[in-house]
This record gives structure tokens, sequence and C-alpha cells, in this order.
């Protein structure tokens, strides 16, 4: 996160950063660590795990959404998405690097030159749909920052409407098969957009203070509980392949849900421990490229958890919890190791170097890109 302009770093969306990898962590300890998969469709084990699984879900839209919400209070530079393939790389080829000096039989060649091109191979969705996105952000705060709020305010409604209301409407119906806008549940370069336009709007013409701290969270746990609702009730009459629709990134409940947690959020201001909460805050994406790397996961993260699902319920929750944080703590450590040695070889003055000690800002003039 860069410094903002004309306005003080909002330490909740730090928090809420933090969290919303944590609940990543967890969703992805859930279905990668097979949790679900080894549990009785019905039981009392398996609809537990399914409803944590849904009040994490809205992670990956408030990660997007905080983007924006920061994004266009700030100005994108080049320097920033450099930075961003550079972590990237870093992780992709280390890790492989790693793994092959260890086994080289559970390295392909493929994953070999993929960790070279992580972003063009989407060795993480997220990432490929990220940098997309960022290319893209600075035409939308162009057009956020010049366009009256009414308008805009119309435009995000349009939007929610579409791509989240009634595409999942349409789940239902045999039209389904047909993806037309290519959102792939989410799991997209679009959907990233949309959840950018969004927090954009919410960071640029909506007073956040205004939002009750009690009535944000009534809101999260009520969209949540409708999805869960609605699971159980699809599953408890054997329409299982329509219980998760109201789960997936593009549904309206779990779009709510993230809003719901930013409003929340971005109220929220701490003296205390702040540095540590920036610390911790800046190492989140490293958190995520660590333990979701395709190496880490099909040979950590897929065998850890599979292995609590035959103990009792309370242990497989306590042992479930004791990784989950384990997991998170280390990813951050790693990542804090990296940012100073980052530091320490001068990645910035580097690149401030290569770019003429100029910030190079993208911005949208008269229809125009242009740097300066």
């Amino acid at each position: 996160m860069e410094k903002e302009k004309n306005s003080i770093r909002i330490i909740g969306v730090d928090l809420l950063k933090i969290l919303a990898m944590l609940m990543i962590v967890t969703s992805h300890a859930i279905n990668h660590g097979s949790i679900l998969k080894s549990l009785e469709v019905g039981s009392y084990r398996y609809q537990f795990f399914s409803a944590w699984e849904v009040f994490v879900a809205c992670a990956v839209n408030c990660y997007a959404i905080i983007s924006g919400f920061v994004g266009i209070k700030t100005e994108i530079k080049v320097k920033r998405i450099i930075k961003l393939w550079m972590e990237v790389l870093f992780y992709s080829v280390g890790i492989t690097a790693i793994a092959f000096f260890i086994d080289k039989s559970n390295v392909s060649h493929t994953q070999i030159y993929n960790s070279f091109f992580p972003i063009m191979t989407e060795r993480y969705w997220y990432i490929t749909a990220y940098f997309g996105m960022m290319l893209l952000a600075p035409l939308f705060n162009h057009a956020i920052n010049n366009i009256e709020k009414k308008k805009i305010k119309k435009i995000v409604i349009a939007m929610m409407l579409i791509f989240s209301v009634i595409f999942t409407i349409l789940k239902f119906f045999p039209i389904s098969a047909y993806d037309a806008f290519k959102l792939n549940n989410g799991y997209s370069m679009l959907w990233l957009c949309i959840l950018y336009i969004i927090g954009a709007y919410f960071g640029k013409h909506v007073e956040v203070k205004k939002f009750k701290g009690y009535k944000m969270i009534l809101g999260y746990v009520i969209m949540c509980a409708i999805t869960v609702g609605f699971e159980f009730l699809f599953e408890s009459i054997g329409l299982n392949n329509y219980s998760k629709i109201l789960s997936r990134y593009t549904s309206p409940t779990i779009l709510a849900a993230a809003i719901f947690l930013l409003l929340l959020f971005s109220n929220i201001n701490i003296n205390r421990l702040k540095k540590f909460v920036v610390l911790m805050s800046n190492a989140t994406l490293g958190v995520y490229l660590i333990h979701d790397n395709e190496i880490v996961r099909n040979n950590i993260v897929s065998k850890i958890f599979i292995n609590y699902t035959g103990n009792s319920f309370i242990q497989l929750i306590i042992q479930t919890v004791l990784t989950i944080l384990a997991i998170y703590c280390i990813c951050s450590i790693i990542d804090i190791i990296r940012i100073k040695l980052f530091k320490l070889l001068r990645i910035e003055y580097l690149l401030d170097t290569i770019l003429k000690n100029k910030s190079k800002t993208i911005q949208y003039e008269d229809g125009e890109v242009q740097r300066r």
C-alpha cells in the first residue's frame, strides 16, 4: 500500500488485509487441504467446515475491493507494478529452485519453465488477474475522479446487478452453462476490475464514518448465514449441484459480506502496535505467494490437514486452527525477511535509478496515455 495523497493511512484497512489473508489461508486449508472432501456430506463435521468456508469466502473480494478503496487515493506508478512482478518472481523461482535441490523428481520441466513466467503462465490466478487490473487502474481512477457522483453510482449499481445478482440467478437455469462475460465465478481479471471500481467508488464518494460498526458486523453475519442456509437447504433436498451457487465470489451475498467488512474496518483506527500492523499488512501478499505456490500446495498444504480428519471433532478444529496460524506466521516471517533483503539490496533505489529517479506515473489525459 502506497502513501495516500491528502489523507492519512487507514490502519483499519491494514487490519482487514491481515484478516482477509488469514481467511484465504483458512479457505485453502479447507479446500486444498481436502478437509471437506474427506468428510461425509451432511454430517455435523461437514456442515461445520462448510459453514466455516462460507464465512471466509469473501476474503478474495475484500482484497480486491481494498485495492480500489486505497488505489483511488494514490498514483499508480510503474515502480509499483515492477515491484509486484519482482516479488512474484522471487517466490516463484525461489520455491521451485529449493524444491528442485531437495528432490528433482518433484519438479517437472514445465514447472521450472513456468516459474520464470509466473504471471503469464498463471502460476497464481489471482496475481495474473491482479496484474491486468493494475494496468487498467489508472483508467478507472481517471473515470471515477472525473465523472459525477450520480453517474458513477448508477454504473456501480448496474455492475453489481448484472455481474453479481443476475449472473447468480442465471446459475439456476440451463443458460448457466454459458459464461458470456467470462467471469469464471470470480476467478478472472474482469471480476477483480469490477471489485476495484466498487472499492474506488466507496473510497471516493462514500462517507464511511456514518456506518455503525455493529450494523456492519450484523450485515456480514446475515449475508454469510443466508449463504450457509442456502447450502444446507439444497444439500438436504439432494440438489448438491446448486448448493454452492451463493458461495462463489460473484455471489451477491459474498460480495455484500466483503463490502460490510470494508465499511467496518475502514472505521477502525489504532495507535498502539501501528508499526507492527503495517509490517504484517505489507507481508500479506507474501503469505499468499508462499503457501499457495503450486509446489507448496501439492506437497505440504494438501497433505497436512487431511491427516487430522481421523481425530475427534474438537481435535480436528484445534489442529486445523493451530496449523492455519502456523502457516500464516511462518509465511509472514519469511516475507518480512524478504522485505528486509530487498531493502539491503537497495532494490527500490535501483528501480528509481533505472526509471531516472522519476515515478513515471501513468496518467490518462484527454484520451491519451502520458508519462511524466
